[in-house]
């Protein structure tokens, strides 16, 4: 009786306690009006990144979730500079290289930049070296247009990159200046598309509605 009861136990002690999702179909069933417009598999691979030639099942869904994401902003008539925020529940859950992939999916065909608005915890350079100068330098500084501090990727011709910057004791703060919402309608109309890599707690502005 032990020897049935005992592993029976542990199993439905151990779905009691698991809170992690594992399918579309559970976010479905807890949010029915959500929309789950793609899954990306689990890449163990450092830093991995989409290249043009790569059809591996990584690759595939991010174009996927590519021709979804445009789906949704024709749909929404946005004509140009359409903007995606990419942010997580908690660190370490992949959100700078679902925004990575992304970009350079999109950018493809398309001008693109990624914004590292993840002020706190920057992950941008693991992709793209650079110098740490970016949002938060623009947005303490006089000048009223970002191009300075926005350098090309060198991983796509078609991606620029404005990393985070120096890291700031008030990030909230810095991304609820008008001139933050400024930037991002000026880079709407220098970009076909604007993907900012977000901290989980950004303050998401009326601009990026």
């Amino acid at each position: 009786a032990a020897g049935f009861l005992l592993p029976l136990l542990f199993l439905i002690g151990f779905n009691i306690l698991d809170t992690k999702i594992h399918t579309k179909q559970q976010i479905l069933e807890g949010m029915p009006e959500a929309s789950v417009i793609a899954e990306i598999p689990v890449n163990h691979q450092e830093n991995a990144m989409v290249h043009p030639n790569d059809f591996s099942v990584f690759a595939e869904s991010f174009r996927i979730l590519s021709s979804n994401l445009k789906y949704l902003l024709k749909a929404k008539e946005v004509q140009i500079g359409g903007v995606i925020l990419v942010t997580s529940s908690v660190k370490g859950e992949g959100k700078t290289t679902i925004s990575m992939n992304t970009a350079l999916t999109l950018a493809g065909k398309n001008k693109v930049i990624i914004v590292g608005a993840d002020i706190r915890n920057p992950q941008l350079h693991r992709f793209v070296p650079g110098k740490n100068v970016g949002l938060t330098d623009y947005l303490v500084s006089e000048e009223t247009v970002p191009d300075t501090f926005i350098i090309p990727s060198k991983v796509n011709e078609n991606l620029d990159v404005l990393f985070s910057g120096q890291i700031a004791p008030n990030p909230n703060d810095l991304l609820d200046m008008n001139k933050f919402n400024a930037l991002i309608e000026y880079l709407k109309t220098q970009y076909e598309y604007v993907v900012l890599d977000s901290a989980p707690v950004m303050l998401v502005s009326d601009t990026l509605h």
